[in-house]
Parts: structure tokens; sequence; C-alpha cells
């Protein structure tokens, strides 16, 4: 996996999907959220039926994570600032430094006998955590394009410098298919100590108009989560989600895809296709984790 050089720009309503653009001065700063003005918060809904998981590939034998780090947007990825860390068997760790960012990955034992992968990064000020967890696999499915494995393309901003850190991994070469159509994106926030603190927005593909992406999010002062589903009209296709911490710093993720279809569920024991992410901003007593699932949509009355 190559790191994408130019990234999106994220406004009140829009997002576009990530290019491989070669013009770092062309690059713009992501400032917002892919926030619809017009699209509420839904917290009261029908819990729909979850669609049916992807399944890995009984050849992967380990799990490969890449990092690209550097010191902002408008520069390129110095090859002493890229690093693969291969992991095969639960135990495995590795912890290191990429720039400003301390990163720690590893492989342990889910709870369902299958395998896990946890990441933490160290910002200073601000702390992110990914979890995956694949349940009773030792592995999980790729997703179905884009070459950014089953994680998808993570960016994380560091909130006093600005520098960027991008990673993904992946479980083999191959790819899980997309998730049966229709579907509709449930994106879940739970803000620990914040006054309404649970709720979450969902994304139907099939409002997606011409390139128009679909969009939502809630502001939790001083976090921000929003996600869009970007048609297929925009370059490839794909969804992206934002966890915001402060005036700058946060994680965009971009799950790419081809066309116009949506990934399949890939970690039975979180529900969803992007796994947990937590921020943290320091000094600020919450935290916020935000999580994705493709559904069947609710059924109408």
């Amino acid at each position: 996996m190559k790191p994408i050089v130019a990234r999106c720009v994220l406004s009140s309503s829009l997002c576009c999907a990530c290019t491989s653009a070669a013009d770092p001065e062309s690059e713009g700063r992501r400032r917002g959220l892919a926030i619809d003005p017009d699209a509420g918060v839904q917290r009261v809904v029908a819990a729909p039926v979850a669609a049916e998981q992807a399944q890995p590939a009984g050849d992967v034998d380990a799990i490969t994570c890449q990092f690209f780090w550097r010191p902002s947007v408008s520069e390129g990825f110095a090859p002493r600032d890229q690093l693969a860390v291969r992991l095969a068997a639960p135990g495995d760790e590795r912890t290191f430094e990429r720039g400003d960012f301390r990163v720690r990955v590893g492989l342990d034992d889910s709870a369902a006998g299958g395998g896990r992968l946890v990441l933490a990064f160290d910002a200073g000020a601000m702390s992110v955590d990914d979890v995956y967890d694949f349940g009773a696999q030792p592995f999980p499915a790729n997703l179905p394009a884009g070459g950014h494995g089953f994680t998808g393309l993570h960016y994380l901003e560091h909130p006093r410098s600005g520098s960027e850190l991008q990673y993904s991994c992946s479980a083999g070469e191959t790819a899980g298919p997309p998730a049966a159509t229709p579907a509709v994106i449930r994106c879940e926030w739970i803000a620990e100590a914040l006054e309404g603190s649970n709720g979450f927005f969902s994304l139907d593909p099939r409002k997606a108009h011409g390139t128009k992406p679909v969009s939502d999010g809630a502001e939790l002062t001083p976090y921000r989560v929003g996600a869009s589903y970007l048609p297929g009209g925009m370059e490839s296709g794909g969804v992206t989600v934002d966890l915001a911490a402060g005036k700058r710093g946060g994680v965009h993720v971009l799950y790419q895809l081809h066309g116009s279809d949506v990934p399949a569920n890939l970690f039975a024991e979180q529900g969803g296709f992007t796994g947990t992410t937590t921020v943290r901003l320091d000094k600020v007593d919450t935290r916020v984790s935000h999580r994705c699932a493709v559904e069947a949509p609710a059924a109408t009355p």
C-alpha cells in the first residue's frame, strides 16, 4: 500500500474522495466534518438486521500494517518515516516512534477464541486507540477494493504540530465481497461523561444522486463525529468516517470501494466494518468512541 499524498478536504456538507495527486502544494487541510446541516442525529429508530459478515481467506497467515509519517500535509513521505510491521500470532507486538507520534501495535486473543488487533497512538495532547476484533477467526477479510486491507486508510492529525500519520493493515492479498444491497450504514458514537452521550446516525446510499455524498454527523464539544457515503461517481466511491478533537487533531478514515457498493461487515464481535476508534484529548474528562456497520434498512410500516 502506498500512502495517499493528497487527502480529503471535508466541509460542512461535502466530502471529496482521496486521490493520489502528486502536487503537494495543491493539498488542503481538513478543517471540518462531513456533516449535513439538514440531517439531524437519529437517536431512536428500530434496530435493523445486520448484513452478512465477510469471511476471511483460508490461506492468510499474518497481518501487515504499514505506517507513513510526514511533518505536514504539504510535504511528502521520507523513506525513514515509513515502516511495515508483520504480526503472525497472538503476542506479536511492536512499539516505535514516527515523527511526533508514539505507536504500539499488537495481536492478541479475542474473547471468542480468534484474534484481535490493537493499535495505540500517543500524540501528546491526544491519544487514539483502534481495536479490531476478529471473533472466532484468526484473521479478518479485507475490504473489497482500494488496497487498504481491512482497516481502511487512517489519517491521524497531531493536535499541536499538524503532522500526519497514515496507516492501514491487511490480511493477505485477497479481498472480501461487498455487502448485499440495499443496505444502510449505521454509525454509533459514545461520548463518556457528556450529557446525551450516546447516539447514532444512518447513511442511506439510495439517497445519493450523481456525485453528491450522503453525510451526517454530530457536535460533541470538544469533539465532532461524522461520516459520508461517497457514490461511485466520486472517483471509486467509498465511505469516510471522522472523529475530530479540538481545533486541530483527530482521525479521518477512508474505506475506498469500486463503484457504488458498500463494504461488508468484517468484525462479528463488534458488529461492523470499522472496528472501534477511541479518541481522548489531554486534560479533558471524556473520550469519544466511534464505529460503523452495514445493515439492512428498517422495514417500512
